[in-house]
């Protein structure tokens, strides 16, 4: 086997290596010899077939095979042999590009290095910690939110005419049976522009009034794996109603099922301190991340970074999207190096994720076991959601360990101070 360098340009790299025919072919020849005793064709012994048949009618099959493992093993060895660590998996090209070897064995190998990691001076960081309590602002603000959510329902008068944010109640008529969804159902309740009923169909009551037809609609799943399936929907309006804020007080208070507007209060002011602190954690986790970058000014993998601001512009709408390519980049570039500098804070002081860190940190995503169920199922099947999963483990297990180690002063500051700095933080 000859090996030659032939691109080392900052973390990149790029290497051919070249097996002369006869390396492969005793490769080759090893297989079928190994494979000839359990062969059985008609007119030989089982174990008798002449390897002059065997290569004729095996050879080409084999060879294939044997290239395949040999471009494999060539670069797991190079890998071990080098220290080299690949950002992403390395891609492999035939020599000539496009053609497979028919003698002989070329082919060229690329990837992108890791960086090194620097060791960061935790002990020498000193780290502000806003702290605050809840003022009255921020009761009202989460006390009317409660209030949005759980409207008081007015009747409208005869004659009205729909409009986006009107609740409307509705008996329905299917066109056709499906599976086993009721053919007709009465009574039932959807908020016009919500987007929420039948993929958005709830604005073409827009404009109806009490007693009109709205026809619209309606995407079901099918058994046994087969394509979804749109029914017609015939809507008959029985009601609409306007959403009007409770006020905030006793009546929302017995809205929501408490016994006085002073126990409804008290539970939104524990919401609201656990509001805040989590507030505060968040903060004082992205100060903790802005005292280190400055010592993170490794070069950063081209593919990694452009798949990361690939995922940090699907975050963005498409308009910020496009105007904010440069702050895309350098967010992306910015989470790469903590999320680099976390891993290998984790990989030299022996912490990592276990399955119980998995288990604990699913279920805190979910509201009932049901979704915690799916959510192992999700994280199981979906390589990108395990690894994000992953992630946000190791990153909070780093946070916890980095917080031992560096000075930590609280400053108490007003409510809407910590609610903009945490506002500020990126997406």
């Amino acid at each position: 086997m000859r090996v030659t360098e032939l691109l080392r340009e900052g973390l990149k790299r790029e290497y051919e290596f070249a097996f002369e025919e006869s390396e492969i072919y005793e490769k080759v020849e090893g297989k079928l010899l190994e494979a000839q005793p359990g062969i059985n064709l008609r007119g030989f012994r089982t174990g008798r077939v002449p390897m002059k048949i065997l290569r004729s009618r095996y050879g080409d099959a084999v060879r294939q095979e044997i290239v395949q493992e040999t471009v494999k093993e060539t670069v797991s060895l190079h890998l071990d042999e080098t220290g080299n660590r690949p950002a992403t998996p390395p891609e492999t090209k035939f020599v000539p590009e496009g053609e497979f070897p028919k003698t002989g064995l070329v082919f060229k190998v690329s990837y992108e290095c890791l960086p090194d990691i620097p060791e960061v001076e935790l002990g020498d960081l000193k780290i502000d910690k806003l702290v605050s309590k809840p003022n009255q602002e921020f009761l009202d603000k989460n006390l009317n939110a409660i209030a949005d959510s759980h409207p008081e329902l007015i009747e409208c008068e005869s004659g009205h005419i729909i409009e986006s944010d009107n609740v409307v109640a509705l008996d329905y008529r299917l066109s056709e049976n499906v599976n086993n969804v009721p053919t007709t159902g009465e009574d039932i309740i959807i908020e016009v522009g919500s987007g929420n009923f039948q993929d958005g169909e709830d604005s073409k009551f827009i404009g109806a009034k009490v007693g009109d037809i709205v026809n619209v609609q309606g995407t079901f799943q099918m058994r046994g794996g087969a394509e979804p399936v749109k029914v017609g929907i015939e809507c008959t309006v029985k009601s609409v109603s306007r959403k009007s804020q409770l006020e905030i007080g006793e009546p929302l208070a017995a809205k929501v099922g408490f016994d006085s507007f002073e126990s409804l209060l008290e539970t939104v002011t524990r919401q609201a301190e656990i509001e805040i602190n989590q507030m505060s954690e968040l903060v004082l986790k992205k100060n903790l991340i802005d005292a280190i970058m400055p010592q993170l000014t490794f070069d950063v993998p081209e593919k990694l970074g452009e798949m990361e601001t690939t995922f940090v512009k699907g975050k963005l709408d498409t308009e910020e999207a496009d105007s904010d390519g440069d702050a895309a980049k350098s967010h992306a570039q910015r989470r790469l190096r903590i999320g680099l500098y976390f891993s290998d804070l984790a990989k030299r002081n022996e912490f990592g994720v276990a399955e119980a860190d998995i288990e604990r940190y699913l279920r805190r995503q979910s509201n009932s076991q049901q979704h915690y169920e799916s959510l192992v199922k999700y994280a199981q099947t979906s390589q990108t959601f395990g690894k994000q999963v992953y992630s946000a483990i190791l990153e909070e297990k780093a946070v916890a360990f980095i917080t031992e180690l560096v000075a930590i002063e609280e400053k108490e500051v007003e409510c809407q101070e910590l609610v903009k700095a945490f506002e500020s933080i990126n997406p």
